[in-house]
């Protein structure tokens, strides 16, 4: 092989190499879209944050007023953190543990509620990029896989953009049929 074909291949080969390792070791870190983000939603419901504490973003949504998301996936009104029950139920799964997420991560919890245990196992199942009204975005897949001692089944799969800091399309069924699927279709700052 000639001399200069040889580099060109190498220097392939290197590019090919180091770009799947870049691929493979991506991770993002936990955080909340900036204050003033307001993200809307094909239900045609929006919501605009207004903070971070901790794994909690906390926002003012347009149907529910006050509230806040837990680990970007969780979201309630501002009075529930305070429910015991609800403290009953995520405290034990703790999924803050996936953070930051990287392609592979696993997280299993398990809590027992009405006499019934459940199982959750979440999964950084890989990366995906998804067209959005905002263009193409890269995004985590993140799959939640859940059972219960009482025959319950639920699996949730999430889009996470790390540009937009935010889940941009959500997907959800259980073995009792209960059906449900969203996206982002605008997020812009104020």
């Amino acid at each position: 092989m000639a001399p200069l074909k040889r580099i060109i291949v190498i220097l392939a080969v290197a590019v090919a190499a180091f770009g799947s390792n870049a691929a493979m070791s991506q991770t993002m870190e936990f955080s909340c879209p900036a204050a003033g983000t307001k993200i809307s939603f094909n239900s045609g419901d929006s919501t605009t944050i207004t903070g971070q504490e901790g794994f909690f973003c906390k926002a003012q949504h347009s149907k529910f007023g006050a509230g806040e998301t837990y680990a970007l996936l969780y979201g309630f009104n501002a009075q529930r953190r305070s429910d015991p029950n609800w403290a009953k139920y995520i405290s034990p799964i703790a999924v803050e543990r996936i953070w930051p997420l990287a392609v592979g991560k696993n997280h299993k919890g398990q809590v027992t509620l009405g006499g019934a245990t459940f199982f959750l196992e979440y999964t950084v199942t890989g990366m995906e990029v998804i067209s959005t009204p905002m263009g193409p975005q890269n995004t985590f897949v993140l799959e939640l896989k859940e059972t219960s001692s009482a025959g319950y089944r639920a699996n949730q799969k999430w889009w996470i953009s790390p540009a937009l800091k935010y889940v941009l399309k959500g997907e959800f069924g259980d073995s009792i049929g209960k059906r449900s699927n969203y996206h982002v279709t605008a997020v812009s700052t104020q």
